[in-house]
């Protein structure tokens, strides 16, 4: 949902509209201006000094700006906005998943102010599916009747396949340094690891002083721009600091910055200036002088770790994720403990975004590498999965036992819910035709006091039957002819918890009242199934600690004595290693050569430390991006492309 606000100078009355009407309702007595006054800590300061108090931010200053301070700024300024829409329009941005907000004035305090801590109560809108995006010009104009009316003049932005990246990154020698070195070097191999175009000399290209950027940039014609290095900024004026030939600083305004970028006959569709204040000049800064669709900048001063960590996960999610800048930038929000920023440090304000699109389309590199569209479930577990299947042909060859457990374990994140979707997917494929998989999916008892009942009532609600002698009917209507039936009872994962208390521990399901469990399956089901009825019940659990729960399950099945069925305990659900990505690699022939394949796999796992479900996102991001390398590396190395 897209909602518009255009703030008047002096920040005493706005406009505002959503995407749904084109009348502006006109909102007055608003105190957005410099001297309106915000409470902090039991202190008065005026929105002006705070402003100030940003973009001229010392370390001494620090505990103005702690986490609780942040939040009553943003809860002010949506005090001062949002909050003054009609309770109708308010409650629809509650219920967006979703919300954009574009914020124009031509008052340039008023797009100074940090309108990324928006707060309502006591969540954050930028950790919870909002973003913000500024804008110099006015989103109104009144109609032939004097009516106001919305005409954002927003339009649609693609960035095209491959873009060129121009990078600049002055390092004068008479300024301190900004590791520029080491950061391009991890970004261009970031980018050139899932996309071959993005090195250096091809789609992505650096120059460090004026004249070089000033020749470059015409003949380069850049989808996107990246100015890595020092900015000096005032309410007055900014300055970016190139180098000269001789290395030494050379400052350039913002203003002659923009020019050249604007005279560009096709304009750069994100320019990001990666500096100390680049916005801090209002009219005169980044966001306001330079014109592309996107622009993003710093208001305050950027801590150079951070300032990199953010670059990064941006341009991730712009060139190899396709994601338009404000999902980029709300993604880099929501990463801020990842990316080991804080949300109590002045810099987490950073960077600020003017979006002057209505619709971003983006083609990152796309190559569907896997026929399979279940691949995800399939890496590794191999060993698990086999001994499942195995028993199971062998109960419905021998036709017997009649019901088969199997448990299953490891900690949050190995992909525990992923084998249960495993086992309902691939099980009927791997079993003789006359086999029909029939999935149920119970539910676990809320209480235990009495195990019969609390198990009769959970299997009667999901076979949907009153009686448990309406069960093998119910089973029937999955069988097609002759066909015999394996039931399987896919249950819901258990994550274990604390036991505080004998009676938790007896009220939940866990190895030891699962031997209640076996026990009622065991006497109720084997006397109820018809001939070529078969039961597989699939149970799992997510714990801290797996080789205790192993030991403590054998301790508690020990002289459990089934009469016709029979309790397996799977191996443990293990980190992945190199290998398990290398046989994924060589089972679908995804064309890439050792080394680079190598240099793939143990990139993902640096990232991941092996977890299942992490490793399986950060695949499917290298799969949608991109893996091989360009056609006529390719050729040279003596392999084709291998695409669906």
């Amino acid at each position: 949902m897209r909602v518009y606000f255009d703030i008047r100078a002096q920040g005493t009355s706005a406009y505002a509209g959503t995407e749904t009407g084109g009348q502006m309702l006109h909102l007055a007595g608003l105190e957005l201006g410099e001297q309106a006054q915000v409470r902090i800590k039991g202190r008065s300061y005026t929105l002006g000094d705070l402003v100030r108090l940003l973009i001229e931010f010392k370390n001494d200053d620090a505990g103005l700006l702690d986490d609780r301070d942040q939040l009553e700024i943003g809860r002010y300024l949506y005090a001062q906005t949002i909050a003054r829409l009609p309770p109708a329009e308010q409650n629809k941005l509650r219920d967006a998943s979703e919300v954009i907000l574009h914020l124009a004035s031509p008052d340039e305090q008023i797009t100074r102010l940090p309108w990324v801590l928006l707060a309502r109560d006591q969540d954050l809108l930028s950790i919870c599916g909002w973003s913000v995006l500024l804008r110099g010009e006015p989103f109104v104009r009144p109609d032939d009747e004097g009516t106001i009316q919305l005409h954002h003049g927003l339009r649609a932005v693609e960035l095209p396949p491959a873009p060129r990246l121009l990078v600049i990154a002055p390092q004068p020698t008479d300024v301190k340094g900004t590791d520029a070195d080491a950061h391009l070097a991890a970004l261009q191999e970031q980018l050139s690891s899932r996309d071959a175009h993005m090195q250096w000399g091809k789609h992505l290209r650096r120059v460090d002083d004026w004249d070089e950027f000033v020749a470059v940039l015409p003949e380069f014609r850049p989808h996107l721009i990246y100015y890595y290095g020092h900015g000096r900024g005032t309410e007055h004026r900014s300055e970016l600091i190139f180098a000269t030939h001789q290395g030494q600083a050379r400052k350039i305004p913002v203003t002659g910055f923009a020019q050249c970028i604007n005279q560009l006959e096709d304009p750069p569709r994100l320019v990001y200036v990666n500096c100390c204040q680049g916005d801090a000049a209002g009219y005169l800064g980044v966001g306001r002088q330079i014109k592309a669709p996107a622009v993003l900048t710093n208001r305050t001063k950027a801590v150079i770790p951070a300032a990199q960590a953010q670059a990064m996960a941006l341009w991730e999610a712009v060139i190899l994720k396709g994601r338009a800048p404000h999902l980029a930038l709300q993604e880099v929000y929501q990463r801020t403990p990842e990316l080991d920023l804080s949300l109590a440090d002045v810099c987490w304000m950073t960077p600020v975004l003017y979006g002057q699109y209505a619709e971003w389309r983006a083609n990152p590199p796309v190559k569907h590498w896997i026929k399979d569209d279940e691949w995800h479930l399939k890496v590794d577990r191999i060993h698990q999965f086999g001994t499942v299947s195995f028993l199971v042909r062998e109960m419905l060859r021998n036709k017997r036992p009649r019901c088969l457990f199997f448990v299953w374990y490891g900690r949050a994140g190995e992909g525990i819910d992923l084998f249960h979707e495993r086992l309902a997917s691939e099980l009927e494929l791997d079993l003789p035709g006359a086999t029909e998989v029939y999935p149920v999916n119970p539910a676990w008892p809320d209480h235990l006091a009495d195990p019969t009942i609390a198990f009769r009532e959970v299997t009667l609600e999901v076979f949907g039957v009153n009686s448990l002698e309406d069960i093998p009917a119910r089973i029937r209507t999955q069988n097609q002819g002759e066909r015999q039936v394996l039931t399987y009872l896919n249950h819901r994962p258990v994550i274990t918890r604390p036991y505080a208390s004998p009676e938790m521990l007896a009220n939940t399901i866990n190895p030891q009242t699962l031997r209640d469990y076996f026990d009622w399956c065991d006497r109720v089901y084997p006397d109820l199934l018809e001939p070529g009825q078969y039961l597989l019940v699939g149970i799992s659990f997510v714990v801290k600690d797996p080789p205790r729960f192993r030991d403590w399950f054998r301790q508690a099945q020990r002289g459990l004595d089934l009469c016709n069925s029979v309790v397996r305990l799977l191996d443990e659900m293990e980190n992945l290693a190199e290998e398990d990505l290398k046989d994924l690699f060589h089972l679908h022939k995804i064309p890439l050569p050792a080394a680079r394949r190598d240099q793939v796999i143990k990139s993902i796992l640096a990232k991941t430390k092996g977890r299942y479900e992490l490793t399986i996102d950060e695949l499917r991001n290298w799969l949608e991006c991109g893996l091989a390398v360009e056609e006529e590396q390719q050729e040279d190395q003596g392999f084709r492309p291998f695409e669906v």
